[in-house]
């Protein structure tokens, strides 16, 4: 290692900063972690239960985008706020991957509507679908009626063509709020939006979408199609868009590659974790001056924080405030069924009907343990308070799971009285974080305020930016983060100095 290489600390326990240690080990670099607890990865590092490792949901790699380049972009380029900017480096997080895990393409997902099974257009950009609504005649006569497609139409401002000028906090650029719902009945028509996207929404939010900000990050319940895309569709004549692909593992869950990263870094001489405080940081002229309870201050040249711009004001004795940020509550329900109790099988099934419970339904990739007892497993997932105005399940689990089934064979996954060899029951409160104005403002305060207070901080995982926090999104924040890290210079400490 040069000496003139300079020191690394990261703060967090995110995947973002397990890729960024890594990838400096594996260059033969010393990096300090502290983590002030919980399991590494995040989100991303599963669950173990019924004797292996489950993610956590849908949790699926994306390799391809309409926006890859071809050849891999220089990593010195991404933005984390800008939107949809990860697009770009589908083919670098593929290679990384590949590194780690074998993958292997899913079948299509698909979604359940009207009693049916449809090609998916809430995550997969299956247009198709539209073809199989009986009322697309009436819904392409109110689109046409709207204006589109003629590029002089009113909602033409809000086309998502134009997406990287929207503001960041979901306003017109005058302060006024403008909500996913305005948006997506001005591009989809009021119609399609009733018919599609309302359904769903309620299911994941026990709510509608009248608070949510107009943001062009796919969220895996907000799609924004071009409406002209849209509009051919319906009118039976659809223009080439292929649907989007996705990979998983085989043999194992995503979650596999957190735990190899972590033998990784447990195993490696050149890291040093500290675990399980919070350190007090100051900015100093040559760098950062990191100090744990109980320590001395320590000095790191460079900082990569991964956790929120709240904890990051606190950890620089800076104010905040008491708002709490908008989230969604989550119960999860891990499965394994026999394999004969199984109906059909899909990689991931969106639930829109109101009858059942459920939002998604996904096949958890089958160790080959499984597959030779003849074992299936399945993740369902729902809003708690949504699953019980359904089923009135309330939070005894064996009910819990049996109102599950009821929702897997009503919509064609298993058979009749089927019930699980293994079932386990996860709550979660506050797992999903929704960009509503009130929390995307907040957030944009405390992020600018940390950057300005801690100029040269490397800002990645929940820190990054709104909405920027997704697998590839932190695969692709933990190696700029390395390969910035290679450079001998360092960030000027303009500004406030603490």
């Amino acid at each position: 290692m040069a000496e003139n290489t300079p020191s690394v600390t990261l703060v967090g326990n995110t995947l973002a900063v397990l890729v960024a240690a890594a990838e400096r080990t594996q260059r033969g670099l010393p990096t300090r972690i502290i983590s002030p607890g919980g399991p590494w990865g995040g989100y991303f590092a599963g669950v173990n239960a019924g004797g292996r490792l489950w993610d956590a949901g849908m949790v699926l790699y994306e390799f391809t985008s309409f926006r890859d380049p071809g050849t891999p972009p220089d990593l010195a380029t991404y933005e984390a706020t800008r939107r949809n900017d990860i697009g770009r480096f589908c083919g670098v997080v593929r290679d990384h991957v590949a590194q780690f895990q074998r993958t292997q393409v899913v079948s299509t997902p698909l979604m359940h509507l009207g009693g049916q099974w449809l090609p998916d257009l809430m995550l997969s950009n299956q247009l198709d679908a539209l073809q199989a609504l009986p009322e697309r005649q009436l819904l392409a006569q109110e689109m046409r009626q709207q204006g589109w497609p003629a590029a002089d139409s009113a909602p033409q401002r809000w086309h998502p063509r134009h997406k990287q000028q929207w503001p960041a906090d979901g306003t017109d650029g005058h302060g006024r709020p403008v909500t996913f719902d305005e948006v997506s009945r001005q591009v989809h028509g009021h119609g399609l939006h009733d018919a599609v996207m309302v359904p769903f929404i309620r299911k994941v939010m026990n709510q509608d979408d009248s608070g949510l900000a107009a943001l062009y990050h796919r969220m895996t319940w907000l799609p924004l199609f071009w409406p002209e895309t849209t509009l051919s569709w319906l009118e039976g004549e659809g223009q080439a868009l292929p649907p989007t692909l996705f990979h998983q593992p085989v043999d194992e869950p995503v979650a596999a590659l957190c735990q190899r990263l972590v033998a990784l870094l447990n195993a490696s001489p050149l890291v040093r974790i500290d675990s399980g405080a919070l350190p007090h940081v100051r900015r100093t002229r040559t760098g950062f001056e990191l100090t744990l309870p109980q320590g001395l201050p320590e000095h790191t040249d460079r900082l990569g924080w991964a956790l929120t711009p709240r904890q990051g004001l606190q950890a620089f004795g800076l104010p905040v405030d008491d708002f709490q940020e908008d989230r969604l509550p989550v119960t999860l329900m891990f499965l394994r069924m026999a394999a004969q109790d199984v109906q059909h099988l899909p990689s991931v099934l969106h639930c829109l009907d109101a009858c059942t419970g459920a939002y998604r339904v996904s096949s958890a990739v089958s160790t080959p343990e499984a597959r030779r007892d003849g074992l299936v497993d399945l993740v369902v997932e729902a809003n708690p308070h949504h699953f019980d105005a359904v089923h009135g399940a309330g939070t005894d689990d064996s009910r819990v799971v049996a109102a599950a089934c009821h929702d897997l064979h009503t919509m064609g996954v298993l058979h009749a009285h089927a019930s699980p060899r293994f079932s386990k029951v996860m709550r979660l409160a506050g797992a999903l974080p929704l960009p509503t104005h009130r929390s995307l403002h907040h957030y944009q305060q405390e992020h600018q305020t940390l950057r300005q207070a801690c100029p040269g901080i490397e800002l990645i995982g929940p820190s990054a930016g709104p909405f920027a926090n997704s697998l590839s999104e932190q695969i692709i924040q933990g190696l700029c983060l390395a390969r910035a890290s290679l450079s001998t210079s360092l960030p000027e400490p303009e500004g406030v100095v603490h």
